[in-house]
């Protein structure tokens, strides 16, 4: 009560104090990672400014795909893929530090995140929205709270637009599948008191399947349509088989014995996804000082993917009359229990599932001037996201498959048709976000450098999801299922911050804030932050800050039931004793923590940006951040663990036993010293930290009679990424591991001969990287865009067409992983492809 009460004071204070007309207002604006405005657009913060033109340049139909390739998305980041329970969502990471700890805004204010991974879609902000987008590279807790840890990503979309646009966009990649069309429209009218600026979006992005892609095409499963057997529990293992139907499993064509089977055939790589977004902003002018303004927000996404024939294993199943011929030439005779199978059920179709996303948000606001200097602004907010998933194809229930096979009525073995009725998995989720925010900021009285301003203002927020499976899904009686994620939960947190801009003098500013957070469910935080902008020269700026951040356990960590999974990891026990250390998947069962704390971090920086000309200017800032308390579970960590002596608990047989003696973990292990499974959940385990150095530069030049070029180049180096697998253990450095380049480079160059045209070419580079041996570095590479538009004066139009990869070049590929090669994070998964684009405006 006594946080609610001061909440309620703060908003009622600089009505209070500073009631009174003010007739001599100077226009100034706001900029991410500070709630004071000022004129001087240049802060003491990094920010790096993706324009409209840039967005355009660079041929993408979505803020994911552009913000995927900047430098400062060091490990790259998830975008839509086939067999992800989230399909057709796509998220940013920043300094790889993942997707929960970078901050989405859409105009200063947070989204709903996702209710199966906790994350922001990007996909739910229509690209044609958009009029920037600022990407601060700095933590920011002491602003705007939770997430922020490896920086903070505020969208700007279009607002006092006047006029109207209507695009058509189309892509057609060089091979097979993939075509993108994007059509959107955009109109804004104005009268002495009111702007409506809105734009509609569609877009349609066709699947592309594995077997379509040379990365792709070429798979390696176990769970073989003529099965993989193990006749009795102490057989070691000569697995092959044969089908009486004429397919046949050679020696040949047997890994270890094994009959294996292509599942890229059958199975999406990129789903298809069609999708509509509505974004609209109103702004209103109820007097000379204050105004009003709302934001409606909406989005329908429908995203189709397929899997391959289910992948099952079967149990104490007698072998045909006939008998059987394993691949080494052994027989078993008919009747002969098989103790497993693996068995892949072609005949039972491929798995389809269907995605239905439905999201709503808005806000509607008051924003009061009082007097010359000072602004409030009180809004309320809401947005929520419902996504419907079925399975219509390929799948079936467990118990009835083997009731099948039982009575003959299905023969894995023959290879006929199995006469088993389909079962449709479904899945529905659903998150919400409520919030009441009150912010001011003005000036309370002059220095001798220039005025004190201050920012101070309150939120309180509630957060909400429900994750839930149908019932057979729950039990794992879907035969061909994957992991599922079910669960619910909700929270409340209010939260007051301040902001001082105090000019020291003339040329020195700093810059103090902080914010007091309090959570319903692990309590209370605070986070301070200094920051610092030194101009001794017009021409030259240094800049440091220093602070704390947090990022609260997301719903879902907290509250996600215990889940079956099949990670991929090395156990590093089986590699000390017998030296086989190739990552394999494995049975594993993990969950949510409602124990969970939030995780921390320290973090500063120091930089300079030098004006060497009127047309050329650099740009350095050195980073360091450090993490603890970090949410999460490592697999292989565990097993370094068990390695180097803690003990955890066998989980019993069939999963049955009691939880582990250490962190809530058990491992049980086979005769042999195989793990059959892993039982875990979520802890607050391990530390992090990074450092690194960012470089920006940027040249423009018109010659007369030639024309005008830009260049610009923004460069991210990582100098330091250990992290620590389980407590106690030593830390480790990620960088040049799998997936983790140390460096990424992002080079433009622009060149306008005349008003009218112009082309532009892209430098996307990644740094090399070793395959998932940890021995063979995967090379750097280069793709290069191309692009050229030309205004039609004329029409009041514009075309452009371009060629994505224009070499036609392979990123670098994974040798040592068959099932995944390409590294779809970190580079392109479609291919060399052409777009064009036509804008008409009116």
């Amino acid at each position: 009560m006594k946080f609610k009460s001061s909440l309620i004071l703060l908003a009622a204070a600089p009505m209070m104090v500073f009631a009174q007309d003010g007739s001599e207002r100077v226009e100034k604006i706001e900029i991410t990672g500070s709630y004071i405005k000022r004129v001087d657009l240049e802060g003491a913060q990094p920010i790096q400014t993706i324009d409209r033109e840039y967005l355009d340049q660079t041929g993408y139909n979505s803020v994911s795909d552009v913000l995927r390739e900047m430098s400062a998305n060091s490990f790259g980041s998830g975008r839509e893929a086939s067999g992800s329970v989230t399909g057709g969502t796509a998220t940013v990471s920043l300094r790889g530090l993942g997707a929960q700890r970078t901050l989405i805004l859409l105009n200063g204010r947070r989204l709903a995140k996702d209710g199966v991974d906790g994350t922001v879609d990007l996909n739910l902000i229509p690209m044609a929205a958009v009029e920037r987008i600022d990407v601060l590279k700095d933590s920011s807790a002491a602003l705007y709270g939770s997430d922020a840890m490896g920086g903070v990503i505020n969208v700007i979309t279009k607002k006092d637009y006047t006029g109207g646009e209507v695009s058509v966009r189309y892509e057609i990649p060089e091979e097979e599948g993939g075509k993108r069309t994007t059509v959107s429209g955009l109109y804004g009218f104005s009268t002495d008191k009111m702007n409506i600026t809105t734009s509609l979006q569609y877009r349609s992005n066709k699947e592309i399947y594995d077997r379509d892609r040379q990365w792709s095409n070429g798979g390696e499963s176990t769970f073989s349509p003529t099965p993989n057997i193990i006749v009795d529990t102490t057989s070691t293992g000569s697995l092959g088989t044969r089908q009486a139907s004429g397919q046949t499993c050679t020696a040949s064509q047997a890994d270890d014995g094994l009959c294996i089977f292509d599942y890229t055939q059958y199975s999406t790589n990129l789903p298809q996804i069609e999708q509509v977004n509505l974004l609209s902003n109103m702004t209103y002018e109820l007097d000379s000082m204050t105004n009003l303004h709302a934001l409606v927000q909406a989005t329908k996404k429908d995203t189709w993917y397929r899997y391959a024939p289910g992948a099952t294993t079967v149990t104490n199943v007698a072998a045909p009359a006939g008998g059987l011929t394993l691949a080494d030439g052994t027989t078993v005779a008919g009747g002969t229990n098989i103790d497993t199978g693996r068995w892949r059920s072609l005949s039972l179709g491929t798995r389809d599932t269907e995605m239905e996303t439905v999201a709503f948000g808005g806000n509607v606001g008051v924003t009061r001037y009082i007097g010359d200097t000072w602004e409030a602004d009180l809004t309320l907010g809401t947005q929520r996201i419902d996504r419907d998933t079925k399975s219509p194809d390929g799948y079936v229930l467990k118990d009835a498959l083997a009731t099948a096979i039982g009575n003959g009525n299905c023969d894995i073995f023959s290879g006929t048709d199995c006469n088993v009725a389909n079962y449709v998995p479904t899945q529905t989720t659903t998150s919400r976000l409520d919030y009441l925010e009150l912010r001011t900021n003005g000036e309370l009285f002059d220095l001798p450098a220039g005025p004190l301003a201050v920012a101070f203002g309150g939120q309180h927020t509630y957060e909400t999801y429900n994750d839930d499976v149908d019932a057979q899904s729950r039990a794992l009686n879907v035969s061909g299922g994957g992991a599922y994620t079910a669960g619910s939960g909700s929270r409340h947190s209010s939260a007051a911050f301040t902001e001082l801009a105090i000019p020291v003098i003339r040329g020195l500013d700093v810059q103090i804030a902080g914010r007091f957070d309090s959570y319903s469910d692990f309590g209370d935080t605070f986070n301070p932050k200094v920051s610092v902008l030194y101009k001794p020269v017009s021409s030259l700026l240094f800049r440091a800050s220093a602070g704390t951040g947090f990022k609260a356990p997301t719903l879902t960590e907290l509250y996600r039931e215990a889940t079956q999974g099949s990670p991929t990891f090395v156990d590093e026990v089986k590699c000390a004793d017998t030296g086989d250390c190739t990552a394999q998947q494995y049975q594993a069962y993990s969950g949510g923590n409602s124990d969970l704390n939030e995780e921390e971090s320290k973090n500063f920086s120091v930089g300079s940006v030098f004006q060497a000309t009127k047309n050329f200017s650099i740009g350095l800032d050195y980073w360091n951040i450090k993490l603890e308390n970090v949410v999460g579970v490592s697999y292989r960590g565990l097993t370094l663990a068990e390695r180097n002596g803690t003990v955890f608990n066998d989980c019993g047989v069939n999963g049955a036993g009691q939880a582990g003696s250490a962190y809530n973990t058990c491992i049980s292990r086979s005769a042999q010293g195989d793990i059959i499974e892993v039982r875990t959940q979520l802890q607050n385990l391990s530390e992090q930290s990074l450092q690194g150095l960012d470089l920006s530069l940027q040249y423009n030049q018109f010659i007369q009679g030639i024309g005008s070029f830009v260049v610009r180049n923004e460069a991210s180096y990582m100098l330091q990424y250990d992290t620590q697998q389980f407590p106690g253990l030593p830390t480790e450095s990620a960088l040049d591991l799998t997936g983790a380049p140390k460096w990424k480079n992002n080079l433009t160059i622009q060149y306008a001969p005349t008003e009218a045209l112009s082309f532009s070419s892209m430098f996307i580079t990644t740094g090399n990287n070793f395959m998932t041996d940890y021995k063979t570095k995967k090379k750097a590479y280069t793709r290069i865009d191309l692009q050229s538009s030309y205004n039609i004066s004329s029409l009041n139009s514009q075309v452009a067409v371009g060629i994505k990869n224009i070499l036609g070049t392979t990123p670098p590929l994974d040798i040592f992983n068959p099932n995944g090669r390409l590294d779809s994070a970190l580079y392109d998964n479609i291919g060399r492809r052409i777009f064009m684009s036509y804008t008409q405006r009116f």
